[in-house]
């Protein structure tokens, strides 16, 4: 599929009216089905969505045709690689238009986003589209570009994104926000500490758990299901990075409990097991039955000790956007909550990490 257009000095504004005004304005300079279009011609409507962007549909009044524009959180660019996201995006979804702070891309019409409580009823399409994102021909090419060298997504999230998070100019403003970081994180040594201890943790199953490019955001919103196939889709890829391949099932189980941090609603041990089989199934299709049989136990073993790995850096993660976000989210709660399911979880997740021995 062709490349987006890059416009590089064009900002869309913060203002309402003028946001949707240069949204049109862009997708009509960019997507040929808008050529010529003004706001006059145009629907310009909000996206349910996560809470670091803003997603808004662009549809043609007249032929109904639909593109979304997506602009990015503020300051959002010390957690995200741009450069990254938009080699991702673009391996996966009809990419029209970058601009300096936003995205023009396909919609994906006749698809609608799933909620938490949906997850279990698809397990089966979900872990074999997940299986087949981490080997598509745009992972296998993944060594030979730029992102292949780059650090994978839990040594940036458990070293600059904890750096970030606990910096003093972050601290502060969270502060003059009103929020209390020693409230929801206690203290805060502990904290960085328990970042170099899962980092080393992780390190020392390495060995054993392949190396692959991972959403690594694979919550609901960004699942779309097919009304009419039960397909589904992923969709963005801004977190996007190299990581290991059960921290991305970790994290899209521990998503189950949504934003409100429900653990009762997490997915239990047999469901989990089920969805890391027909991952597998997909994943290891050509490999002899033996192996795929090992890699099941062994991904069950090591399943818990990459759910810390997700609550924790969604933990450093709610720190910086909580410092410089400026959507209306309470981030230090959540991300509070997220490090209390740390703490409470991770002795008995070490214990069963330790008996996975990496190969001599």
């Amino acid at each position: 599929m062709p490349g987006p257009l890059l416009f590089p000095d064009f900002v869309i504004p913060d203002d309402e009216e003028a946001r949707k005004a240069a949204m049109v304005r862009l997708v009509a300079d960019s997507v040929p089905e808008f050529k010529g279009c003004t706001v006059d011609d145009c629907v310009v409507s909000v996206l349910s969505g996560g809470i670091t962007n803003q997603l808004c549909r662009v549809k043609h009044a007249e032929t109904k045709f639909s593109v979304v524009a997506r602009v990015f959180g503020k300051e959002t660019e010390r957690l995200i690689s741009r450069a990254a996201e938009q080699f991702w995006q673009e391996a996966f979804l009809r990419t029209y238009a970058r601009c300096a702070n936003g995205l023009v891309y396909e919609f994906l019409e006749g698809y609608v986003a799933l909620e938490p409580s949906d997850c279990e009823a698809h397990r089966d399409q979900i872990a074999s589209e997940l299986a087949r994102l981490h080997t598509s021909a745009a992972a296998r090419a993944l060594f030979h570009v730029p992102f292949g060298t780059q650090a994978d997504f839990a040594q940036v999230a458990l070293t600059d994104w904890v750096a970030s998070g606990t910096s003093e100019e972050a601290l502060k403003r969270v502060l003059e926000r009103g929020h209390s970081v020693t409230a929801h994180y206690g203290d805060l040594d502990a904290f960085q500490g328990h970042a170099a201890e899962l980092l080393r943790r992780i390190r020392a199953v390495a060995g054993v758990v392949p190396v692959v490019p991972c959403h690594n955001d694979l919550l609901s919103l960004n699942i779309m299901l097919s009304r009419e196939t039960g397909a589904v889709r992923f969709i963005d890829f801004e977190y996007m990075r190299r990581n290991f391949y059960l921290a991305d099932l970790a994290n899209h189980f521990c998503e189950y409990a949504g934003f409100e941090c429900e653990w009762e609603k997490l997915p239990s041990v047999e469901y989990q097991r089920a969805f890391l089989a027909k991952y597998l199934e997909t994943a290891m299709a050509d490999a002899p039955a033996d192996e795929v049989a090992a890699a099941l136990e062994r991904g069950m073993q090591l399943l818990p000790l990459f759910a810390l790995l997700a609550h924790y850096v969604w933990a450093a993660w709610a720190l910086v956007q909580g410092a410089f976000s400026v959507i209306d989210f309470d981030y230090v709660s959540f991300g509070g909550k997220r490090y209390q399911r740390f703490l409470e979880t991770y002795p008995a997740a070490y214990a069963a990490a330790e008996a996975v021995a990496a190969p001599k």
